[in-house]
């Protein structure tokens, strides 16, 4: 079955969706971008993916040609149309076409693209996760943008010294994130996360897991982290939308009790989602 994908107010097969070589997303990675979670047919919290869009947009000053009601009608149409059960979607938005330089005065219509696919095995998380401290800080953005090398970066400095992630810091030595995740200790009982005023994203995995881990009995802190934290903690994770939950490593084994109470913690949130997906 040939799928398809919304682009600007249309339905098209995915592959005649195209943009112009001279868009801003494309030359500048001027635009953002959502990636909801698919589960058993079913959306996990895409008002919230598509508030924090329209949230960037505002930041950056580009005016979405479309409601957010209207944007996640179109979302659930792509996903019913390509028959997704078990997978993500995908909704990307750049400032348009424009002329070259970085100012965007006189670029074009806003571009909105929306496509759903399939959960691929490539990103089925392995057991324990690698991670290692980036070695330079980064600025990060509150808002997901479409020019992420920094983190791109990152990423492929940790696959290629043999880890799977790198947890990123500013220019204090404060921890902010990993390269497309939050990140979470979990020391004393309880967990603790950097603020967002650290300049983490504000994950929607990370807001959920704090409101579910709290109701059900756990000490969440939302505080400043340094590396020595890291070390010192009896665990470590990160989450997104589309992995979820990830127990890691740093620069080490992780204890197996720490496992274990990641596995309740993980089996917890997979109810919640399934629970509360529309």
């Amino acid at each position: 079955m040939t799928k398809v994908v919304f682009l600007n107010r249309r339905f098209v097969p995915e592959d005649r969706a195209t943009v112009s070589v001279f868009d801003r997303g494309l030359l500048y990675g001027d635009g953002l971008f959502e990636t909801v979670r698919i589960n058993q047919g079913k959306f996990f919290r895409l008002a919230a993916h598509i508030r924090r869009l329209f949230d960037g947009a505002r930041a950056l000053r580009i005016k979405i040609p479309m409601t957010r009601a209207e944007m996640e009608i179109y979302a659930r149409e792509v996903a019913l149309t390509n028959r997704i059960r078990e997978g993500f979607s995908r909704i990307v938005l750049t400032r348009g076409e424009g002329f070259l330089g970085f100012s965007p005065r006189g670029a074009g219509s806003v571009q909105v693209a929306i496509c759903a696919r399939e959960r691929p095995v490539s990103v089925r998380r392995r057991e324990v996760w690698r991670l290692r401290l980036h070695p330079r800080p980064i600025t990060p953005l509150p808002f997901k943008s479409l020019s992420y090398l920094p983190h791109v970066l990152a990423k492929l400095e940790a696959e290629r010294a043999g880890y799977d992630d790198a947890l990123l810091f500013d220019a204090r030595g404060r921890v902010i994130e990993a390269t497309a995740s939050n990140v979470f200790l979990l020391k004393g009982g309880g967990l603790v996360t950097p603020p967002l005023s650290s300049g983490c994203l504000p994950g929607i995995t990370r807001a959920e897991l704090i409101k579910l881990a709290r109701r059900e009995g756990w000490r969440v802190a939302e505080k400043e982290i340094r590396a020595a934290d890291c070390r010192r903690a009896e665990g470590i994770f990160v989450t997104n939308s589309l992995l979820e939950i990830v127990p890691c490593a740093l620069e080490g084994k992780p204890n197996p009790s720490v496992v274990a109470a990641l596995d309740e913690l993980e089996a917890l949130y997979a109810y919640h989602r399934t629970m509360q997906s529309r």
